[in-house]
């Protein structure tokens, strides 16, 4: 990681409005084996450096998509981004798609664009 994404990723981590590390503590005392979130496209960084791989380090599976809000019934066009974490015996990526068939929200990392349909899922290590 540079050393500018490590700036934004610690500055995204100060930011008093981030709920992810309460979030991340109430996956791991209550232990729940399915996650369902949602939040705005911005945090992709933060989501692909942090939440993701905390997720996994908990042994969730992981799946994400980016969807306007129209196609989840709000009247209005934003996108959000939706991810699943489910601990199991590992999801499939058929059963992945059909949780999350919306425009791949691609590792920025990666080089590919985010925006096209499709499906990225992770397996816990």
């Amino acid at each position: 990681m540079s050393a500018i994404q490590c700036r934004r990723t610690k500055r995204e981590a100060d930011d008093e409005r981030n709920l992810w590390p309460d979030v991340a503590r109430l996956a791991r005392e209550l232990g729940h084996p399915t996650l369902f979130c949602e939040n705005v496209p911005g945090i992709l960084r933060y989501y692909w450096d942090v939440i993701k791989p905390e997720l996994q380090a908990m042994g969730y599976s992981v799946a994400e998509g980016l969807y306007t809000a129209a196609e989840t019934g709000a009247p209005h066009r934003r996108q959000r981004l939706f991810f699943m974490a489910h601990r199991d015996s590992g999801l499939s990526d058929h059963e992945g798609q059909a949780l999350c068939a919306g425009r791949d929200a691609s590792d920025p990392r990666s080089g590919e664009l985010a925006g096209h349909r499709g499906l990225r899922t992770a397996r816990a290590a």
